[in-house]
């Protein structure tokens, strides 16, 4: 097999677990401890639980990294655990608990008991910069506890240096042979009242601020602050943007408060609408919960093509995250209220998980086993001698090796759930422009993702593989030796002993894999049977949407570890359920068919 040329993804060392999780409290592979305990959990599997975290906090394994009463439910507390070895952090492994009046309610997390590893490191983190410096052209801007453990490949651990760069990507660096483990794109890709025209020519009304003669896309009239920036073309005014630094000349500004540039219209009023949104559905205000200001940038296709994206702190003005919307190769602003809400809700879960825990982990890969051999155009490829571009694919036992990262799955699967739930919220049901539906993009072009019939839609080019409505259909990516200690993922996905080719890697099938948990939204709210499983849900109906968007956004902004598996997310959304309906009502029982439905019950 050949190709001759495609950008990979460093796989080694990109997630301290590459496995799958399982219910309870279980011992996968060697040294893997998955923890998964809620209100349907017997005491024996609380008290094992309880006991696991009693027995690492004692050892100062876990530390308590911060703790936070509950928004919604009066009297429940939620701590958020973070593993250590001999004092260094084990990167990803992090436990969230729920407790009321001392009595613990829930367990979600993954931990590790077979680290055994040299916690001094051989190299400095002055030589990780140089490095990064000369092998990239990029200069660190944030290193806060840049030390850590990360799990690799083969189950083995590596101390390695966390360094974040002014580009947006983050460099983990091997603290004791000074070589590169994995390369992280932290960027999570997709007053005065006056007037103007969206993208789609709609009426809008522009929350502007008027600076003497000017006037400013400065919305003061909510709690928290929305500034919305114009790039004018200028990508080193976008990479200013992101390492920080905004000028007066950044803001998008007309000069007599008639707007005319539709992008600029719908990015600053679609993000009010947004934080209306969560502001009045979830008492939730700005990306941060606390009225944080928010920040968005409109950019030209020239600079940012067919993308948008969302990136954390410490990037964007002021360290508060921001988010930039590009446009489609024609010229199309990606301004349309889904995509607006899907990369706010990115800042919303970043901020959600953070409260209790580190940071979300949107690299959270496993791995599992597929067949020894592979069809692709009638030949038949053994995984023990099958090359692409000269390099050999991984292999375990005469098996290739296949990947899906499900933490970035779930990350865009709740931003699709409510890029769709705010559709509903501000516009009317239907078909066509500026009408609510369960489709991503559809404003654009052609719809992107389908949340009601995920299978609907092609996942690559030549419409050989469709995005997937059950976790077993999910695409699984194969991988090459780069060298002796480096892996890359490449887009050929396996489905029944046969290649596939999909265009992308996609971070390990991030927006491919997603629709297995947006699909489980439209289910419980809309009801209906999955094509994969044949199973059928009774939802609870439109009128009802916003109780399930409650379970989600509980999940998320509550019970979130700071890194699971799509099946462990199944039981935070069962245990959100319960926690707001009991375990009977009809929201429950329609959130758990339709986990069921999808195989992650």
């Amino acid at each position: 097999m050949h190709h001759q040329s495609w950008p990979v993804i460093i796989l080694l060392g990109v997630s301290t677990s590459l496995f799958l999780s399982q219910r309870v409290l279980t011992q996968g592979p060697p040294g893997v401890v998955t923890l998964s305990v809620g209100s349907w959990s017997s005491s024996s599997e609380l008290g094992a639980a309880e006991a696991l975290i009693d027995r690492m906090t004692n050892d100062g394994q876990l530390v308590l990294h911060a703790t936070h009463g509950d928004s919604q439910l009066s009297g429940r507390t939620h701590e958020g655990f973070r593993q250590f070895f001999r004092g260094v952090p084990v990167d990803g492994a992090s436990i969230s608990r729920q407790t009321e009046g001392g009595t613990t309610v829930s367990i979600f997390g993954t931990v590790y008991t077979d680290i055994d590893i040299n916690p001094n490191p051989a190299v400095s983190l002055s030589d990780a910069t140089v490095l990064i410096q000369n092998s990239f052209g990029a200069t660190p801007i944030h290193v806060p506890q840049p030390l850590t453990i990360v799990r690799t490949l083969d189950g083995s651990y590596a101390l390695a240096y966390r360094v974040t760069a002014d580009n947006a990507v983050t460099y983990v660096i091997d603290a004791h042979g000074g070589h590169v483990l994995m390369e992280v794109d932290e960027k999570r890709e997709q007053s005065a009242v006056g007037s103007g025209s969206g993208v789609l020519g709609d009426a809008k009304k522009v929350s502007a601020t008027q600076r003497e003669a000017t006037f400013e896309a400065t919305d003061q009239l909510r709690p928290a602050t929305i500034w919305t920036f114009d790039t004018r073309g200028s990508d080193q005014g976008l990479l200013r943007l992101i390492q920080g630094e905004h000028l007066p000349s950044d803001r998008a500004t007309d000069s007599d408060n008639a707007w005319t540039i539709p992008g600029v219209v719908d990015t600053h009023v679609h993000a009010g609408w947004v934080h209306d949104y969560f502001f009045k559905q979830h008492s939730w205000s700005g990306m941060d919960g606390e009225s944080g200001p928010l920040y968005a940038a409109v950019v030209d296709r020239h600079v940012l093509p067919n993308n948008a994206f969302f990136v954390a702190p410490p990037y964007g003005p002021g360290g508060a995250g921001m988010v930039a919307f590009g446009e489609t190769h024609s010229g199309t602003p990606m301004t349309t209220l889904d995509i607006v809400a899907h990369e706010l809700m990115h800042g919303v879960t970043d901020f959600g998980v953070s409260r209790r825990n580190w940071s979300f982990d949107y690299s959270f890969f496993d791995y599992e086993l597929g067949p020894s051999s592979v069809w692709l155009n009638g030949t038949q490829h053994q995984c023990s001698s099958t090359t692409w571009d000269g390099r050999p694919f991984v292999c375990s036992q005469g098996r290739y090796v296949l990947w899906s990262n499900h933490g970035g799955a779930i990350g865009e699967g709740l931003s699709d759930v409510f890029g769709t739930a705010v559709e509903f919220f501000f516009q009317n049901e239907g078909t066509g422009s500026l009408r609510a539906d369960y489709l991503m993009g559809e404003d654009l072009d052609d719809p992107f993702r389908s949340l009601s019939n995920p299978k609907s839609i092609y996942a690559n080019s030549q419409r050989t593989v469709r995005y997937p409505d059950h976790i077993s259909n999910r695409l699984r990516y194969t991988g090459i030796w780069l060298s002796a200690s480096r892996i890359a993922l490449i887009p050929w996905v396996v489905f029944d002993s046969s290649f596939y080719w999909v265009d992308s890697t996609d971070n390990g099938g991030v927006h491919v894999n997603s629709t297995i948990l947006s699909h489980v939204f439209y289910l419980a709210v809309e009801g209906g049977t999955n094509s994969t499983s044949g199973i059928h849900v009774s939802g609870v109906g439109g009128a009802s949407r916003s109780q399930i968007e409650r379970v989600f956004f509980r999940a998320v902004t509550e019970l979130m570890p700071g890194g699971l598996f799509l099946d462990e997310m199944g039981d935070v959304l069962r245990q959100a359920a319960i926690d707001l309906f009991g375990f009977s009502a009809p929201p429950t029982t329609a959130v758990y068919d339709a986990l069921r439905a999808v195989g992650l019950e």
